[in-house]
């Protein structure tokens, strides 16, 4: 059925360029696998960590040096172009997450409990504060719980917490060291006693863990969910992360669709979607003075370094960075480099297939040698975030960045016109709301059902069954979207068969 579909749809539509759809279908699969690669490591498979850094190191920049491949410079009026924009980027973002909506709906209703059962060093958002209020907790609400912590921690950490108070900050190693010593407590059913929260106004996401009966909790990942919620109350009281456990009703009254901070929350791999929106109106307003190659280069340095800056003090849900509209302007210089390579020929037809080969082998290379090299001091994860800013030290972020994204184009100019791949890469906007089913539902699901031994084979080995399954698994969902509501997934132009067209096509 899926090879049917394909070959159909293929056929109607031979407009495109092949070897851009077969990139954007590589850079389709690293999303999905980097989604379940994560999943595994997050499953206490540590050496996945290390395939899950490969994968984020470039994979986003390359959805964006892609579209600068095939960039226009003659763009229309603005109210047209931002008609267009809206119905092409914003309004399949929230169709996309409209349509995963109910699988929330369903997941509140059947009492899945997802949230989480780790503390997270990078959201404690005052580390000297807190260091201050564990050695001195205050006489208020928070104190009792707060001490029955400090006593349970080890003199080591206590150590750290009582250095910290004087010092600037804690280095990423202590805040990890932290973080790791409060983790470790989460399994005792004793942690917290009932006492210790007498009088106290707890928000909702900890009072309804504090009425669980925490000794008489038999699985473990519940009652490290009840202990982390109350720990993370007593560590950050005015913390903004208590959305986890909201019904999907209230967070969609609370914070729409975006979100109250530009987050999508009911399908977080759309995220894309917003900032390509704003990547594309920067370059509305920039295109016209790229009249030449020069021109190009100069702008890609200058939006790389503006942008560098205007990301480097971004912490999430706590700097505003509606749309990713400051990433957007970081990541404009990957669309300018596609620009510039494109305008240059690099990948024009008339270059021998042994230069592509070749560029191909020597970029791979490259981001093989380097992508390890690039520290991200974060006390979650080493690794590059880029729709959480995290992007590490500028050298190593670029070269292993541009590597992946030469090789991944490079090896698609050498594909030979696969018309699944092609098919995947056309509607690779849709197989990415699409992984939201899977990233929100379904990797932990398949994880926690495999036993994947902690090696580089086998994690190599059951990540690309696993992402090749759960995306082929969409194929059929993105021929029903395309095929009945086009207009809402991208193709504003098309008519029928249940929707008019909502954007006019010029004759």
């Amino acid at each position: 059925m899926t090879a049917q579909i394909v070959s159909d749809t293929l056929a109607k539509t031979r407009s495109r360029i092949d070897w851009i759809d077969i990139a954007r279908a590589y850079g389709m699969f690293l999303v999905f696998y980097g989604h379940f690669v994560e999943t595994v490591y997050e499953f206490d498979n540590e050496p996945a960590l290390l395939q899950e850094k490969l994968v984020y190191a470039f994979h986003m920049p390359l959805f964006i040096f892609i579209s600068g491949l095939i960039a226009k410079t003659e763009l229309p009026r603005l109210l047209p172009f931002l008609k267009k924009q809206v119905l092409t980027r914003l309004l399949p973002f929230a169709a996309l997450s409209v349509l995963i909506f109910p699988l929330h709906i369903l997941e509140d209703t059947l009492g899945i409990d997802r949230g989480p059962s780790e503390i997270w060093g990078r959201y404690i958002r005052d580390w000297k504060e807190l260091c201050a209020n564990m050695t001195s907790p205050p006489e208020d609400q928070v104190a009792p719980a707060r001490r029955r912590l400090w006593e349970q921690i080890p003199s080591t950490t206590q150590d750290i917490l009582k250095a910290g108070v004087t010092s600037d900050s804690l280095t990423a190693a202590e805040r990890e060291q932290v973080a790791a010593a409060f983790n470790a407590l989460l399994d005792k059913p004793d942690l917290f006693a009932d006492e210790l929260f007498a009088g106290a106004e707890l928000p909702d996401a900890a009072h309804k863990q504090w009425q669980k009966n925490r000794p008489a909790l038999t699985d473990s990942l519940e009652l490290r969910c009840a202990n982390w919620a109350l720990a993370w109350w007593t560590l950050q009281p005015e913390s903004r992360y208590w959305s986890w456990v909201r019904s999907p009703w209230a967070s969609l009254l609370d914070n729409g669709i975006v979100g109250q901070y530009g987050w999508p929350n009911f399908n977080i791999p759309t995220w894309f979607l917003l900032c390509l929106f704003m990547l594309e109106l920067i370059h509305f307003f920039v295109s016209r003075l790229l009249t030449s190659p020069a021109r190009i280069a100069l702008a890609a340095l200058f939006f790389a370094v503006v942008g560098w800056f205007a990301t480097s003090n971004l912490v999430y849900r706590e700097t505003f960075d509606i749309w990713f509209a400051r990433e957007a302007l970081f990541l404009y210089s990957f669309y300018l480099l596609g620009m510039l390579l494109k305008q240059i020929g690099l990948f024009d037809p008339e270059h021998s297939r042994g230069l592509k080969i070749g560029l191909f082998v020597v970029s791979a290379a490259i981001l093989l040698l380097t992508f390890d090299l690039n520290p991200c001091p974060s006390e979650n994860k080493n690794i590059v975030l880029i729709n959480l800013s995290q992007h590490g030290e500028p050298f190593y972020f670029a070269i292993t960045a541009i590597a992946g994204c030469l090789a991944v184009v490079a090896l698609a100019r050498i594909t030979p016109a696969v018309r699944l791949l092609q098919y995947a890469g056309r509607y690779s906007l849709i197989l990415m709301g699409m992984n939201g089913i899977f990233f929100h539902f379904g990797n932990d699901l398949i994880v926690d059902a495999l036993t994947i031994p902690p090696n580089q084979l086998s994690i190599l080995f059951w990540c690309t069954l696993m992402s090749a399954v759960t995306m082929g698994a969409c194929l059929p969902l993105v021929w029903l979207l395309d095929r009945y509501i086009p207009q809402l997934v991208g193709k504003p132009q098309i008519s029928g068969p249940l929707l008019p067209a909502l954007l006019k096509e010029k004759k």
